[in-house]
């Protein structure tokens, strides 16, 4: 019996090949759906491969049977693409992640779709109790390899969403955090985007010979980098430091990359967060970049809070409660949190999603 991981099911289990340290499924001439599996079978297998219910599965029109609370059939006749199927074990199969990716195009919106490309090309998998398992991963494809695909498709459904959404995807982000802000800054006014040129995420600054001698570093990476501007925006997670040491070191790491002549401009969780001080800091990377922020519809505000909120209601909120053990760090943090809850009085806030 042939079993085809399919649509949720096939990009949970590509989410756990890197968090669950699973071996890669294997590339596979399979072009075909699979079959239907016995329901006393579906929470053993759902158990052994960290599997949500209902799973997902790909079959012909002829092993199509009617949604269970348990199983969801997707039934497809004709031949795949190649490159669409990899094999878990003998029997068990599951869908690429670029078919993966079409699948989503099919039952999904613009900016949920841009996400997932972001999640599929990066190095993390989105979590909501993140650990370090869930950084530093492989991606599990590309934006060349996504687009490959996608015009070997034909005319399967979601393939124009699918084309649409790729022109935004980038690769190589390392956190859910960095594609939230890179989305927000780059994707057009009409989604709600501040419609910037694209960076290059994660980008790595090898310092010349010369150079070498007045930093401490080998190389740098910086989370988006614009090479026309030498501009880097870094993004902070914590509302508060952890102490002067840290302080001290970001501070020492942003010098010396002005040394090497590439201008630093952080962004924290609570600037992310609240909408006035977000797009005071887009505005302030424009500038750099020698760009402008010109929306031309009246709702332009409205379609920022949208993606707004599809962006971040998956990431954590900052706490102004400050988790320092030090005297001086405590200090700092109310300082920083006192003046952050008087921005938000004075500046409103955005409200919670």
């Amino acid at each position: 019996m042939k079993l085809v991981l399919s649509h949720r099911s096939a990009l949970e289990y590509w989410r756990s090949v890197g968090t669950l340290r699973l071996p890669r499924p294997k590339p596979t001439r399979a072009r075909t759906p699979g079959g239907r599996i016995a329901g006393t079978e579906v929470l053993a297998l759902c158990r052994a491969h960290a599997l949500s219910i209902p799973l997902h599965l790909l079959v012909s029109k002829s092993e199509r049977r009617f949604r269970t609370p348990d199983v969801v059939y997707h039934a497809r006749d004709e031949l795949l693409p190649q490159g669409s199927i990899a094999m878990i074990d003998d029997g068990l199969f599951v869908v690429s992640p670029d078919l993966a990716f079409l699948q989503k195009a099919a039952n999904e919106g613009f900016v949920e779709l841009v996400d997932a490309g972001y999640e599929l090309c990066g190095t993390y998998t989105p979590s909501k109790t993140p650990s370090d398992r869930d950084f530093d991963q492989i991606p599990q494809t590309t934006p060349a390899k996504l687009s490959s695909y996608v015009e070997k498709a034909g005319t399967m459904r979601g393939v124009a969403q699918a084309r649409r959404a790729l022109r935004h995807v980038l690769p190589d982000s390392a956190s859910p955090a960095e594609t939230a802000l890179s989305m927000l800054l780059t994707l057009p006014y009409q989604q709600g985007g501040c419609s910037l040129s694209y960076p290059q995420l994660n980008y790595r600054i090898d310092p010349g010979k010369h150079a070498r001698k007045n930093v401490s570093q080998n190389y740098y990476r910086c989370d988006l980098f614009w090479d026309k501007a030498n501009l880097a925006v870094e993004y902070d997670s914590n509302l508060c430091h952890t102490g002067a040491e840290r302080i001290a070191r970001d501070s020492k790491r942003r010098d010396e990359l002005l040394e090497l002549g590439v201008t630093v401009v952080t962004v924290t969780a609570g600037q992310l967060f609240n909408f006035q001080e977000f797009n005071k800091m887009a505005r302030t990377v424009a500038k750099r970049l020698g760009e402008r922020i010109q929306p031309r519809n009246d709702n332009f505000a409205t379609r920022q809070l949208a993606l707004r909120s599809i962006l971040l209601a998956k990431l954590e909120r900052p706490s102004l409660k400050p988790p320092v053990p030090s005297a001086r760090s405590r200090i700092l943090c109310a300082s920083q949190a006192a003046s952050f809850e008087q921005k938000g009085a004075e500046g409103s806030a955005e409200p919670p999603t």
